[in-house]
């Protein structure tokens, strides 16, 4: 990223006219009318630039090789435009516009974080197998663009199974296929057209997108996407803005599916399932440890106002609390297994690295708290390979109750991680915020003002 002088960008009046009418032919054909609605959001830009923020006269940008979302807004680079045909042009508007519609650039914000390659490859192979799929319904009308990521192995695969295959090597019927090497090739030659073999898939990757490209049936892809998935507007935008903006889709998907359905045609599922996505144990986790382990400004006479003494006022000064301490609950009576911990463990590893709270304490519990592990700071990032599971038999979630309370422990937040199967009455004393992970029993109610989100492992996803 550089600093530059903010230049209006030329007019490119001939292409303007090539993308509206892209845009209006897309929205006349029955195969691509119901996402009218995604088309109609936010803006179509021509420019060389993706503005990531300004200062005056002056602007942090960066350099727009193709085309780019922030899952509203598109932006297409004018020399990348100049070399499509009409049907290649048609192409990449319903691109751009099918990852607003699939909401990809704000439902996968924790694959993009964990491995970007990954699941950029993963987010373009869902969009361009629908954009394949229009076109094998009528080849005259559109086309992928070039070098476009598309296998026909992955039809109507959603994102995060596409993502967890390249990861794990495990299809989304959790058939294992091979794990994906690990290294860090160079990037290949791949159109995108091949045709594989189940059990083929190969992701040459490593954590931290150390590889460079995807084999799949002997052929490979790149890792360096088509186009660009902006994140610099969802990281300015409160939760309000985001939930705003994200109901506009969600009614654009309504929208298209209703007409869908009266053109005889059904949506395809990775954008049905984007209308009421199951809620992300993950974010949920993240959002509700940093919300309640904030420190916290207190009034305190101990330090007076001192701008307010001279007046002979003496007005109590604040002063921002400690961070405190976490607990977090997990049911050992035997149906969550090893793999569900780790994963858990391995997600609170993170989250304490960004609240930073001055404990984390684990409770281990049945029928009653078989015992505890207290880590500070300095052992978080070990947490996963420390944990020392107790316990084994049935299951009396208000063992834990009892054990705070008579414990006299003062933690900032609880949280439960269980199965959901518990006693029917729940005497629960506790009077800290309580989010309660269930991994099986989504039937369960917390009790009191306690939050509940399902947990749902990789394999599930």
């Amino acid at each position: 990223m550089k600093l530059v002088k903010v230049e209006p960008e030329p007019e490119y009046p001939e292409l303007k006219k090539r993308l509206e009418k892209a845009h209006v032919t897309l929205m006349r054909h029955r195969l691509t009318a119901p996402y009218i609605g995604a088309m109609m959001l936010g803006t179509s830009e021509i420019t060389t630039k993706v503005t990531v923020g300004r200062f005056g006269p002056l602007a942090v940008s960066i350099d727009l090789p193709s085309a780019c979302t922030d899952g509203i807004n598109k932006k297409y680079n004018p020399v990348f435009l100049e070399n499509m045909n009409d049907r290649q042009l048609r192409g990449i508007v319903m691109h751009e516009n099918l990852h607003v519609m699939k909401k990809d650039i704000h439902r996968h914000v924790d694959l993009f974080q964990e491995n970007p390659g990954l699941a950029n490859a993963a987010v373009d192979f869902t969009v361009n197998d629908i954009i394949e799929q229009i076109r094998e319904a009528d080849p005259n009308f559109i086309e992928l663009p070039p070098n476009g990521c598309y296998h026909s192995k992955f039809r109507n695969w959603t994102a995060r199974e596409i993502y967890h295959y390249f990861k794990t090597g495990q299809d989304n019927q959790g058939n294992q296929e091979g794990k994906p090497k690990q290294g860090g090739k160079q990037p290949g030659k791949g159109k995108g057209k091949g045709k594989g073999q189940p059990g083929e898939g190969q992701g040459n990757t490593q954590p931290g997108d150390g590889g460079r490209t995807i084999t799949i049936g002997g052929q490979e892809f790149k890792l360096e996407p088509l186009d660009k998935h902006d994140f610099e507007e969802i990281a300015q935008m409160s939760p309000e803005q985001v939930r705003k903006e994200m109901d506009k889709v969600n009614n654009a998907i309504h929208q298209g599916g209703l007409l869908a359905g009266r053109l005889g045609m059904e949506m395809p599922r990775s954008i049905t399932e984007a209308a009421e996505p199951e809620v992300d144990w993950r974010e949920v986790l993240r959002e509700f440890v940093t919300t309640h382990t904030r420190g916290r400004d207190e009034y305190t006479y101990r330090k007076y106002n001192r701008h307010r003494v001279a007046d002979d006022l003496y007005i109590p000064n604040t002063e921002s609390e400690k961070v405190g301490e976490v607990i977090v609950a997990i049911d050992t009576s035997g149906s969550i297994g090893e793999k569900e911990i780790s994963e858990f463990a391995a997600e609170l590893v993170s989250i304490c690295g960004i609240a930073n709270p001055e404990r984390v304490r684990v409770l281990w519990w049945d029928t009653v708290v078989h015992g505890e592990q207290i880590f500070t700071e300095n052992e978080y990032a070990g947490i996963a390979g420390l944990l020392k599971p107790l316990g084994g038999g049935g299951t009396h979630v208000g063992c834990v109750s009892k054990y705070i309370v008579e414990e006299k422990l003062d933690s900032d937040c609880v949280i439960i991680f269980t199965d959901g199967y518990v006693e029917g009455q729940i005497d629960w004393r506790v009077t800290q915020p309580t989010l309660w992970m269930v991994t099986v029993n989504a039937d369960f109610h917390p009790p009191g003002d306690g939050k509940m989100v399902k947990y749902r492992s990789m394999k599930e996803e």
